[in-house]
């Protein structure tokens, strides 16, 4: 009975360490109560971004910092996104692509003055298009789509990161 009793009791103590030795060191939750990451929510109009690519990236973006009914600041966004041929087959086919999306954005206030933030983010995806009898031309375009929406949603997914490690300098 006793034994049982030790192993939740030393659970319970290798669960807290490692919590205690994170505060002790300043580490705080990003999404914690009272962090300032929090309060970004509503607080950003994201502006309109050209190409469906453009779109799908805008919509990431408003699903993740919230519709602005309380904007405070607005993003501008550039987004650059190209895809190369990477593989190719003996007879020089292109079986292997490679989507690379970058997107430049800067955080204004909307009482104007400089940006609170300007920034760039990366990200890269790929897919194949094979060349033989199974494959279909609706099967390599929606893979080609679904690369695509991957480039978009992870910029959107670091922009959001980045808008709220740096919250407390803008979002007071």
């Amino acid at each position: 009975m006793w034994l049982s009793d030790r192993r939740t009791i030393l659970k319970l103590l290798a669960g807290a360490a490692p919590a205690a030795a994170l505060t002790a060191c300043g580490f705080e939750p990003m999404y914690g109560d009272g962090a300032s990451a929090r309060h970004i929510y509503g607080r950003v109009d994201v502006d309109l971004i050209p190409t469906e690519r453009g779109y799908a990236l805008r919509e990431r973006l408003v699903e993740l910092l919230g519709p602005p009914d309380i904007a405070t600041h607005r993003l501008v966004v550039d987004l650059r996104v190209e895809t190369d041929g990477v593989a190719l087959t003996t007879e020089n086919v292109t079986t292997r692509y490679e989507v690379k999306g970058e997107a430049n954005y800067r955080l204004v206030p909307l009482e104007g003055g400089p940006s609170a933030l300007t920034d760039s983010v990366f990200a890269i995806s790929r897919y194949s298009a094979p060349e033989t009898e199974t494959s279909s031309a609706y099967a390599i375009r929606a893979a080609e789509r679904d690369a695509n929406l991957r480039v978009t949603r992870n910029l959107a997914e670091q922009m959001v990161r980045r808008l709220a490690l740096n919250a407390p300098d803008w979002a007071t």
